[in-house]
């Protein structure tokens, strides 16, 4: 049975507009995974950057005792 002629049309403008909004979706969904890649490099990122921010001055000062150490001639021990 077919549709009369006005019910054709609308059946093809529903199915057009469908269509636009299914990929209006699937773009709307590949731009937040993007986003959420982003951000999670970026916490990555300061992580990485506030751990080397705390470490190093760590190493420095175990270095400065080693240092010592060798200077008055005392026994290092290697903790790390």
């Amino acid at each position: 049975m077919l549709a009369p002629p006005d019910l054709t049309a609308e059946i093809e403008r529903l199915q057009e507009e469908l269509l636009i909004e299914k990929e209006r979706n699937l773009r709307t969904l590949a731009d937040f995974r993007n986003y959420r890649r982003r951000v999670e490099h970026d916490v990555l990122m300061l992580a990485e950057v506030s751990q080397q921010g705390m470490i190093n001055p760590v190493q420095n000062i175990i270095n400065d005792m080693r240092n010592l150490y060798v200077a008055n001639n005392l026994v290092v021990i290697n903790l790390i």
